[in-house]
């Protein structure tokens, strides 16, 4: 995790229902909810290109400046659209930066394994995710595994 947060800047939903979210997204803003630690959740609007290039470069953890306040939110969902081609709503959850969370984190192999170099060796890569528990604070955007050791087994 980097050590600044990104910080977005929220308001607040006067009006909830797919017609009214409908029409906040075709002014280029993107229905939200923030949620959790005993609070009630709050429907929000944040700018939808902002946010969704914050989100498509990896960041899940967030300040939101909502109300005169700000909080500090883990990205727990993102809903599409029919397509599921466009974000069409994200659910926040509110988080303390010392607690522990379960995520799940992204899983990339690096390196070239030796095995790979035999004829028919073919690398099987079934998860490319892991759930993890950890802080928020040293949430990794990523698991990196070295395969270059790795061999064909017979």
């Amino acid at each position: 995790m980097s050590d600044e947060t990104t910080v977005l800047t929220a308001d607040k939903r006067e009006r909830l229902g797919s017609r009214y979210s409908r029409r906040l997204r075709e002014t280029g803003r993107l229905p939200a909810i923030v949620y959790g630690h005993g609070e009630t959740p709050e429907p929000i609007v944040l700018d939808a290109k902002d946010t969704l290039t914050h989100i498509s470069k990896g960041v899940r953890i967030f300040d939101i400046e909502f109300g005169g306040s700000t909080q500090t939110v883990l990205l727990k969902d993102l809903q599409y659209d029919y397509l599921g081609t466009n974000v069409v709503h994200a659910d926040f959850a509110r988080v303390d930066l010392e607690e522990r969370v379960n995520v799940k984190v992204r899983v990339n192999l690096i390196g070239d394994s030796i095995g790979l170099k035999a004829d028919g060796a073919i690398l099987m890569h079934p998860t490319n995710e892991l759930e993890i528990e950890c802080q928020v604070a040293n949430m990794p955007e990523a698991i990196d595994v070295d395969i270059t050791e790795l061999d064909v087994s017979g």
